[in-house]
């Protein structure tokens, strides 16, 4: 409605359509906030494609802030059911994303979701400078992502890539989560 008033004030050549024409430009601000908070919070879409589109919009905002390329790969669907369970996937991903973003400085990340003889795996593969080995035993990070691998039945790895880098990465059973 906003944008119909501004139009007609505009044919009208009215000064407020300068003021509408702000009201338009706020309220579209608005919405684009509300939308990014209600994706903060419910990071995943609870369908079972959800963890596949939080991963792929995830490499897309990491492209667009800082500048790294980052991509989503997912050869065939790995479909997950339980939002819980796609919620914790989600945030580790998040968090080794973060992590190589902060310690590592690398001009590449890849994330990777697959499914094979009913366990899942999903990782962050970044050509950083790879883990201080004291890095791996500090703060919570680490810690959370364990945590939240073992909240899905998983285990998580954490190791340095051959030719520099790091790997993290989570194998977790498909059972119930399909």
């Amino acid at each position: 409605m906003s944008k119909v008033l501004q139009q007609r004030l505009e044919e009208q050549a009215l000064p407020e359509s300068a003021e509408a024409s702000k009201i338009v430009s706020l309220v579209n601000e608005a919405i684009h906030a509300t939308r990014e908070l209600a994706r903060g919070l419910v990071p995943v879409v609870s369908d079972e494609a959800g963890l596949m589109s939080a991963l792929k919009n995830w490499a897309s905002e990491v492209n667009k802030l800082y500048g790294v390329a980052c991509s989503f790969e997912c050869g065939t669907p790995v479909p997950i059911r339980d939002v819980d369970a796609a919620t914790h996937l989600l945030h580790i991903v998040q968090e080794a994303v973060n992590n190589a973003l902060r310690h590592g400085h690398p001009r590449s990340i890849v994330i990777s979701l697959t499914a094979m003889g009913g366990q899942g795996h999903v990782s962050v593969e970044d050509d950083g400078e790879g883990a201080h080995p004291s890095a791996t035993h500090r703060g919570m990070g680490l810690h959370i992502m364990r945590y939240r691998a073992s909240m899905v039945g998983g285990a998580l790895d954490f190791h340095e890539r051959a030719g520099g880098g790091t790997v993290v990465s989570c194998t977790f059973p498909m059972k119930g989560l399909e």
